[in-house]
């Protein structure tokens, strides 16, 4: 339970996920949800920027990766993804990002099922050995690193406007 200043009377915000916990935020302390928003943009980097030495490692080339953190009204949620390179409606094949979007791709489960895929991934693996996913790769290695970052910059938000609302942190 915490007790608003402006209003004086007492409420309690039960939040269940990050959708929730980022509405009660917009309504109740907006600077809080600032505030996580950007520990949460500081771990989505973290991972890109792993994602991304293991990508400089096996390939040449920077800016494979990007991150994003959507805390709006509709959308929310954390991705970091192979970013792509389209220049004017169209794609630069030779840009890190799409390379990238390819290796990912086609090293899914689920590439590879039909003869044109097989194709295309032995012609791939032919030219740039076989590539695996970089980013899940990563994701794996550090999982629960990330998510532990992730559920705590969550977790000392709501402790924070919990605070500033007059209840306990």
């Amino acid at each position: 339970m915490a007790k608003t200043k402006t209003m004086g009377t007492t409420m309690e915000v039960d939040a269940k996920s990050l959708r929730e916990t980022t509405q009660a935020l917009r309504m109740l302390e907006p600077d809080v949800l600032k505030s996580m928003g950007r520990e949460l943009r500081k771990v989505a980097a973290s991972l890109r920027s792993a994602a991304q030495a293991r990508y400089s490692q096996e390939f040449s080339g920077s800016g494979a990766y990007s991150a994003k953190v959507n805390l709006g009204k509709r959308k929310v949620g954390v991705k970091v993804m192979a970013r792509g390179g389209a220049k004017g409606g169209k794609n630069d094949w030779s840009t890190p990002g799409v390379k990238a979007a390819i290796m990912e791709f086609y090293g899914s489960k689920s590439s590879g099922k039909t003869p044109q895929a097989q194709g295309t991934i032995a012609w791939l693996n032919a030219k740039y050995g076989s590539p695996g996913r970089i980013l899940y790769r990563e994701w794996d290695a550090r999982k629960a690193e990330f998510q532990m970052q992730a559920a705590a910059a969550v977790h000392d938000a709501e402790a924070a406007a919990n605070l500033r609302l007059g209840g306990r942190r």
